[in-house]
């Protein structure tokens, strides 16, 4: 999960990197599956919040698009991920 860069001792597992993702991400673009990539991030443990130091809600946009970007990630490609790829699956056309 993007900004989840733990390690849940009680499992022995540690998240995917940013920059693991970067890349998973990048090989899926590569591969032609862009407009099905969706990106988001959640929110969901008390610590997660920027006040409790976590990353918080802006980190996808501050942080992990930026770093897509400095990968060779166009911008174009991250506007369908970000805007055209929830618009596909959140809106169904009728009104």
């Amino acid at each position: 999960m993007i900004g989840m860069d733990f390690f849940y001792a009680d499992q022995g597992v540690q998240c995917p990197s940013d920059e693991d993702n970067v890349r998973a991400i990048a090989g899926l673009i590569d591969a032609g599956f862009v407009e099905r990539i969706l990106l988001s991030q959640d929110v969901f443990l008390k610590m997660m919040p920027t006040r409790h130091v976590g990353f918080g809600y802006a980190y996808l946009l501050r942080h992990f698009v930026p770093r897509l970007i400095r990968h060779g990630v166009g911008e174009q490609v991250v506007r369908t991920m970000l805007e055209g790829s929830p618009r596909r699956v959140f809106w169904s056309g009728e009104s």
